[in-house]
């Protein structure tokens, strides 16, 4: 669930999959086109075969596929499933692009173990978003490759890693953002 080619889906849902042979684990990737190459949110470590998520956007069409991992490596991501959330489509100053790129900080922060961080584009271009320990050393780049103008938002997953501050940042042809979250287990 959401089943192929739902339409009028809440945006607020929960993700439903059927569980793999021998997987532990599970990652979800959603996103808004069905290549996959502007991720919205990929979740990785989920040890259910369910994940809730909130906050998606209305009036839109969303892709998704789900993949398990063991000790061994990640499998083979599934078929791809789409559907469209429920809502009107804005007209009028709400649907203009962003003017700028921006940044938000981390919901929740403090977080445990995950946490959403939010971007927005003015136009289409290359995105990456890197996360650093407090020494500035490179631990994960949760999102990377070209993001279509708008607003994007993806759920970074810490359960690997221990207490402490990090900082996201985000890199873009137009610049670079970096903003602190702290994890506290």
């Amino acid at each position: 669930f959401p089943a192929n080619e739902s339409e009028g889906v809440e945006t607020e849902l929960t993700f439903e999959w059927e569980p793999a042979v021998l997987a532990s684990s599970y990652s979800l990737e959603l996103s808004n086109n069905e290549l996959f190459t502007g991720s919205v949110v990929l979740v990785s470590g989920v040890t259910e075969t369910s994940y809730p998520m909130a906050d998606l956007e209305e009036a839109t069409e969303y892709f998704w596929r789900v993949r398990g991992s063991n000790s061994s490596g990640d499998g083979l991501w599934s078929e791809v499933f789409s559907f469209t959330t429920a809502g009107a489509v804005a007209i009028g100053p709400e649907s203009e692009q962003p003017r700028q790129t921006t940044l938000s900080q981390n919901y929740p922060n403090p977080f445990n173990p995950s946490t959403r961080i939010s971007f927005t584009l003015p136009e289409a271009g290359e995105v990456q978003l890197s996360v650093f320990d407090s020494s500035g050393r490179l631990i994960e780049t949760p999102a990377s490759g070209a993001y279509t103008a708008g607003s994007h938002q993806l759920t970074f997953n810490a359960a690997h890693l221990s207490s402490g501050v990090y900082f996201y940042r985000l890199q873009t042809e137009s610049g670079v953002i970096t903003r602190k979250m702290v994890l506290v287990k």
